[in-house]
């Protein structure tokens, strides 16, 4: 029989923007992210709204290495944040 697990949803609020703010996945990938995100803050009732991130994603500096470039890890409209309801 499974165990009940209990998660607080700041935890996933916390733990999603982080990743939709720094992640080197997909755009794709982040906006599935960001619809699980929404619909757990909706369903509690918590859904504040979400925003762009002004200069989101990785630096310059954090892209080095990598097999992309800081422009496209910056230029895409899944790089958000979502709030919380006060």
């Amino acid at each position: 029989m499974a165990r009940t697990l209990t998660i607080r949803v700041d935890d996933v609020l916390t733990e999603v923007n982080r990743r939709l703010e720094v992640s080197t996945c997909s755009p794709e990938v982040r906006q599935g992210m960001a619809s699980v995100l929404e619909w757990i803050l909706m369903e509690t009732g918590n859904y504040g709204g979400f925003g762009y991130l002004p200069s989101a994603g990785l630096s310059h500096e954090e892209c080095e290495g990598l097999a992309i470039s800081p422009r496209v890890v910056l230029a895409d409209d899944s790089r958000i944040v979502f709030y919380k309801r006060r």
